[in-house]
């Protein structure tokens, strides 16, 4: 006779296909029971005869497998692989703990020999936006392939038969939708369970903050003009070289001089001589300035028919450059805390609402200046920039806390537990799997159905009492159904396209992050709040508040005497009229800078896969 119709195969772990050499029995199996729940391994409890044998003992093999028969006939001569359903591949855990019984209990896994590299590898091609940001986890947890699941609503799923890690929606089942109609659903199994309520709201406060570290100078040259565009015009240029300001030197505010030179162009040096001409005194040589009669008296003329010369001071008129950087070098703290609730639209299951309807997350980051993104770049794109979530990649940031709520929100919706039982026979026909969904039918219920996606299954025989089945548990969304679409708003500033998208806000502007259940208004186009720096693009008029200039050349000619008794008279009057700038600039504030964003959401959209409000049922 042929051995089935179940089959259980001491293998090599390396066996990982079901073969024709596995149909055969190695073990009498009394009772068996196949249990998966979601993310976690699959498990197989078998009733045998105690062999009074070590279960682990060296050279004995470690892994099995387990399937069953679907066409067995005991009197054919042979079986057909293709009938065969494998069920179950696995380890065994461990030695039983009723070793000293008639029979024992032996207890698998099915553990894959590579889950951590599998599950590596697929966290790693899920870290994308908007379900993934590096700067709300630490190093360590950026590292935890689990920390991918935290903003979907989704789980790891382990296959019992082929050990393929994926994930899988904890909502909608990737591998289809099973329905169990009444007439496949054992009557009196059906249970309407339900675990807490729903979360109706979660409240989401998270601060980045960052060091604005930003280093330069300001070329101030174009203020250096004294009579003249970028030029200095005076009787008094004697003075400057000592008295322009050296480098390194404070300008207050938090600014220093950085570059500072000084240098003549153009001019002569002040003379006293001998000049003939009776009006002007023309000197030789001759430059730029004004003569004086020097002293008084000692004007031109004739003396007892003898022509003596008058004596001049010619004093010089110098034209020279300046050129002047302000220096600047700060490390400025900044904070940017974003708030917003996103509430879900669900079905009511108790009368009276309590605390545990509203979910409270807090997250802090310091880690935007940090070279976390893809390539060693900073999140920020510069740490001298003065704003982080109201650009393009803070709203990535954005979005993922989004995300992170949704997925709050839309697993504490799946709150009802429909749980049955259908044949053994039946669960084998529908593929029993936790990346599937279900639907019951059951005119008992609100609506008469209950679906959603499959919890948990335990498939189960007994060779004594002759009872094959298998129990399954839905976890049922009492959302409300619906969908939100985006809108398009209003530019604040210009007309559409004048600007680019990130210069100006949007009135009423919603945008979807992800498929239709819910979205937020951008922060794009808001506009920073402190002391007005823009280090990316630093002009000399966004660093000068005043410059004020006395005794220009014009100034200081009109108080040069037409006579003087010595040239020293001269300068001493000058002197007191020298040209003199006052750079007043604008003071770099230290912060901190702190902000707080609020964020507008809709209303988060949740399928309703049962519906505890139903008026009516179908007969």
């Amino acid at each position: 006779m042929l051995e089935g119709p179940f089959y259980f195969a001491w293998v090599n772990p390396e066996e990982r296909t079901f073969g024709a050499e596995h149909m055969r029995v190695d073990e009498d199996i009394f009772d068996f029971s196949i249990d998966h729940a979601e993310g976690d391994f699959a498990t197989l409890t078998i009733t045998v005869e105690n062999p009074k044998i070590g279960f682990l003992a060296p050279g004995r093999k470690l892994w099995a497998w387990f399937g069953y028969n679907k066409a067995f006939d005991p009197e054919a001569s042979e079986a057909s692989l293709g009938d065969v359903a494998p069920l179950f591949f696995g380890r065994i855990v461990g030695m039983p703990e009723d070793m000293d019984a008639e029979t024992v209990s032996l207890q698998f896994i099915a553990r894959p020999g590579d889950f951590a590299e599998q599950k590596a590898a697929l966290a790693e091609a899920m870290k994308v936006a908007p379900y993934w940001d590096p700067i709300w986890f630490s190093e360590e947890a950026r590292g935890d392939p689990d920390s991918v699941l935290e903003s979907r609503p989704m789980m790891w799923a382990i296959d019992r038969v082929t050990h393929v890690v994926s994930a899988s929606d904890i909502i909608n089942g990737e591998d289809g939708t099973i329905t169990f109609d009444e007439d496949r659903v054992f009557y009196d199994s059906v249970k309407i369970t339900y675990d807490g309520s729903p979360l109706r709201t979660v409240n989401v406060m998270a601060t980045v903050s960052w060091a604005q570290v930003a280093a330069g100078e300001v070329d101030l040259s174009f203020y250096c003009g004294h009579g003249a565009p970028y030029s200095i015009v005076t009787y008094t240029g004697d003075k400057l070289p000592d008295n322009w300001p050296e480098a390194g030197a404070s300008f207050g505010g938090g600014w220093t001089v950085g570059q500072s030179t000084m240098q003549k162009l153009s001019g002569g040096k002040s003379v006293w001589m001998w000049g003939n001409d009776p009006v002007l005194g023309t000197l030789n040589p001759t430059f730029p300035g004004k003569t004086v009669l020097c002293p008084s008296w000692a004007f031109p003329q004739f003396v007892l028919g003898t022509w003596f010369p008058g004596h001049y001071f010619r004093v010089a008129l110098e034209t020279w450059k300046g050129t002047l950087t302000a220096k600047y070098d700060v490390n400025r703290q900044r904070s940017e805390t974003l708030t917003f609730s996103l509430s879900a639209d669900v079905q009511k299951v108790l009368t009276e609402p309590d605390d545990g309807e509203a979910l409270d997350l807090s997250f802090a980051s310091s880690e935007v200046a940090s070279p976390i993104d893809p390539g060693g770049t900073l999140p920020i794109g510069k740490a001298l920039r003065r704003m982080y979530l109201p650009t393009v990649r803070g709203s990535k940031s954005i979005e993922y806390l989004i995300a992170l709520a949704r997925s709050r929100l839309i697993a504490a919706a799946r709150c009802v537990r429909a749980t049955f039982e259908v044949s053994f026979h039946d669960a084998l026909e529908v593929g029993l799997s936790l990346r599937k969904s279900g639907v019951l039918h059951d005119n008992r219920l609100p609506g008469a159905t209950a679906g959603g996606k499959i919890r948990s299954y335990q498939i189960s025989g007994n060779g004594d009492s002759g009872e094959f089945r298998a129990t399954v548990t839905l976890a049922c969304s009492v959302g409300r159904g619906g969908s939100v679409t985006a809108q398009g708003g209003t530019p604040t500033i210009l007309e559409e396209g004048c600007v680019e998208r990130t210069v100006q806000r949007y009135e009423g502007e919603y945008v979807l992050p992800y498929a239709g259940d819910v979205a937020y208004s951008p922060l794009l186009g808001m506009q920073p709040i402190d002391d007005g720096y823009n280090f990316e693009s630093l002009r000399p008029s966004d660093v000068v508040k005043n410059v004020v200039k006395t005794n220009d050349a014009s100034v200081q000619q009109s108080i040069i005497p037409a006579t003087a008794t010595e040239p020293k008279d001269v300068i001493d009057i000058l002197n007191q009229f020298p040209c003199t700038w006052e750079f007043i600039l604008k003071p770099i504030e230290s912060g901190p800078f702190d902000r707080t964003l609020d964020l507008l959401t809709t209303d988060l959209k949740i399928p309703k896969t049962i519906d505890l409000e139903a008026d009516m049922v179908s007969s």
